[in-house]
């Protein structure tokens, strides 16, 4: 993957955190933590794509706003090798600005339907012979159906140290970077294929939620790669297939 990962550091901080709507704070700690994201220790984790207000506690500490990637709930006697918890995106400056603009269509009267919305701009559309955008519209719509099939985009890794510091770095937050010339939208539902490199040669299929697009440092750092950020609907789920896939494909040593 062409992508430069972001390095995540073992730290132990605690914090508290609001889910959007919640005026009371819940407590957590971090395990583990990057410039892009942060792994929550709690045995209430919230369902992935939620919202929520993160302080960080002590001399350094500050405020963010974030949304899950993933959750994961453990059983009490596995804790000591695995921690419940989530796994936290921080959001972006763009992202938060956008919350504060209004939707389309906010300040028009409530007789104009939907309909009748439709037709306008797609009349518009062919009164000034623009006949390619209109033909791009109603792709998009109807890709945008329930009934239409989420897209498949491929993740390869040119080889097992590409791998493990994908999932260390991403995949254990509950994600991927996906590049690709032609990203999805936010919010927009994918089905993921991590093809796996020798020796391994399986690919791991997983639904995914898009949950930003934009362009990522390339892995020298000369350039950026276009593509997207997805997170798994079952983080925990892929982990574990890719970390069983693995440990298969290491060389079996007989006793001597």
């Amino acid at each position: 993957m062409e992508k430069r990962r972001r390095k995540r550091y073992a730290r132990r901080v605690q914090v508290r955190y609001w889910p959007r709507g919640d005026e009371h704070p819940r407590k957590g700690y971090t395990t583990n933590l990057s410039t892009t994201g942060v792994f929550i220790a709690t045995n209430g984790p919230l369902p992935p794509g939620s919202r929520l207000r993160i302080e960080f506690l002590g001399e350094s500490g500050f405020m963010v706003e974030a949304v899950v990637t993933h959750a994961a709930r453990v059983a009490t006697a596995l804790q000591s090798i695995r921690s419940s918890g989530m796994g936290i995106r921080f959001l972006e400056i763009s992202e938060l600005i956008r919350d504060l603009l209004p939707a389309r269509g906010e300040h028009e009267t409530e007789e104009v339907t939907e309909a009748a919305r439709r037709q306008a701009d797609e009349s518009a559309l062919v009164e000034d012979g623009r006949f390619e955008e209109l033909e791009e519209e109603r792709i998009r719509k109807a890709a945008a159906s329930p009934s239409a099939r989420p897209a498949t985009y491929t993740v390869s890794f040119r080889n097992v140290g590409y791998l493990l510091n994908a999932i260390e770095s991403e995949i254990t937050f509950g994600g991927v970077f996906v590049p690709t010339e032609k990203p999805a939208r936010l919010q927009e539902e994918v089905r993921i294929a991590l093809a796996l490199p020798a020796p391994i040669k399986r690919t791991v299929h997983a639904e995914a939620i898009v949950v930003k697009v934009g362009d990522a440092p390339s892995e020298k750092g000369e350039s950026t790669v276009k593509g997207m950020g997805v997170a798994f609907k079952d983080g925990p789920k892929v982990l574990a297939e890719l970390e069983r896939l693995i440990e298969g494909a290491r060389p079996k040593h007989e006793d001597t």
